[in-house]
């Protein structure tokens, strides 16, 4: 079920759009025949796994897919309209990995690929080179989701449990995160960077951390009262969103200490995720727009 719900600027909740008269969204009609089903047989060679993860290159006809054997497959297409029928295998890159691939993506160039595994295992692939290196934090922290600076393209944060390390310089070869931020109490669950040095981080501690690069303590929280499972930062406003356990979806500003825009929804029984939509002709038609997302 997909939920959603437009917040206008004094923080209310507007239900319909098109009483509004500004929905270009909604005037555009999609003509469903113009989808087109394309199987494609990536895997030519004897040594097969499973599809864990896929990725498109933000920049390049190119798709990478994380196995189950612990591979790497580069899926790549030439640059015109028709991609999917000029998919090739390019590369197989076989990784060493000793646990569980988690998490795969292309930093905001599409230059390098990210890797993680649940030992703490990093591997980075150059698409520009055609080489890949192995990072390790030597402490072993677990990886469970990797998250690239989009403004950086050389920094991007993991996370584990309760921890967020930051890596910085990846075409150097790290040796070790640039920092470690464990602040939580609880299992952490999603993180999302809002500068070039900074990132906010939630938790099933209930509690929403600014955090800084540099900076050896949050410089802001938000303490929502449950468990919060997503969070979706809307550059354009300078506001926070983010959806908990019990299904309640809050709006934070960074001038307030309170959020200016609470709404539960009793059919949130698994809520899962939020993002705003920021597309359309105007800010005031659809920089407001926040959707939240649940499993029922």
């Amino acid at each position: 079920m997909l939920s959603s719900h437009t917040i206008n600027k004094a923080g209310k909740r507007e239900e319909d759009s098109e009483q509004r008269g500004c929905s270009s969204f909604k005037k555009k009609k999609v003509e469903y025949d113009q989808f087109v089903r394309n199987e494609i047989d990536c895997f030519q060679s004897e040594e097969n796994g499973s599809v864990y993860f896929s990725s498109f290159n933000p920049v390049w006809p190119i798709l990478g897919c994380g196995l189950s054997d612990g591979k790497v497959l580069i899926i790549e297409g030439k640059r015109q309209a028709d991609l999917v029928s000029t998919w090739e295998n390019k590369s197989w890159n076989k990784v060493n990995a000793m646990s569980a691939m988690t998490d795969l993506g292309w930093n905001m160039d599409g230059s390098l690929l990210l890797v993680a595994f649940l030992d703490g295992q990093i591997v980075l692939w150059n698409k520009n080179t055609k080489t890949s290196m192995e990072i390790k934090d030597p402490n072993g922290e677990q990886v469970w989701a990797i998250t690239w600076n989009p403004s950086l393209p050389t920094t991007f944060a993991t996370r584990s449990d309760q921890t967020v390390l930051v890596w910085d310089r990846a075409h150097n070869q790290p040796k070790a995160p640039k920092q470690r931020f464990t602040f939580h109490s609880s299992l952490l669950r999603d993180l999302v960077w809002i500068s070039d040095d900074q990132f906010f981080s939630c938790s099933d501690d209930g509690l929403i951390l600014l955090c800084q690069i540099g900076t050896e303590s949050p410089i802001r929280s938000f303490d929502h009262g449950d468990a919060v499972l997503s969070l979706s930062w809307n550059n354009t406003l300078n506001l926070l969103g983010c959806l908990s356990l019990n299904g309640s979806t809050m709006v934070w500003s960074m001038d307030k200490n309170e959020p200016i825009y609470l709404v539960k929804s009793e059919r949130m029984k698994r809520p899962t995720c939020l993002a705003w939509y920021l597309f359309g002709d105007s800010i005031a038609e659809s920089s407001w727009t926040l959707i939240a997302c649940t499993a029922d």
